[in-house]
């Protein structure tokens, strides 16, 4: 079996032989003592959480990932893996991370607002219509390599749009 031990302070993780003991290891980052040793026969981790919500009403169906920070999980509706989901639409919508937009103009300009800024957040919108009608990207508060909105005009014009935490760019 594989037993791991974890650093209280920093979270830095580190397998142990099974003769030992977690307080006979201290963190290389912070020296702090390793704590939560944890044995499994399938050499998988399970590590102690210290911010599992009070109730999981409302979670059900939901993706957990660690925070970029290091200090805390989060819910989503987006897998962690970074997978992408599909989404067509012929009205004015607001995009989520992690989306792939089909935007059909043909009975009238649309407008695709991107979610709120967030650290890594991509949306991907393509035109998929001969229309003469736009598709309008809104990054509400934000903006778009410099501006506020970015336009499609044509048939199968697509773009990925990144955001930084704060703002959004174009790739």
């Amino acid at each position: 079996m594989t037993k791991y031990a974890k650093c209280s302070e920093c979270g830095y993780v580190i397998a142990i032989p099974d003769d030992k003991n977690p307080s006979d290891y201290v963190c290389p980052n912070d020296g702090n003592t390793l704590i939560d040793a944890i044995e499994s026969e399938y050499g998988e981790t399970f590590l102690k959480l210290g911010d599992t919500p009070s109730s999981y009403s409302g979670y059900a169906s939901k993706f957990v990932s660690v925070k970029a920070e290091e200090d805390g999980l989060s819910f989503s509706d987006v897998p962690p893996s970074g997978g992408w989901t599909l989404k067509h639409v012929s009205t004015n919508y607001t995009a989520s991370t992690n989306e792939f937009v089909l935007a059909d103009a043909s009975t009238g300009a649309i407008t695709i607002a991107l979610p709120s800024p967030a650290a890594n957040a991509r949306v991907a919108v393509k035109k998929v219509d001969s229309s003469s009608n736009n598709v309008t990207v809104n990054a509400g508060t934000a903006n778009i390599d410099g501006d506020t909105t970015f336009t499609l005009e044509t048939q199968y014009e697509s773009y990925e749009f990144y955001c930084d935490g704060s703002e959004w760019y174009i790739l």
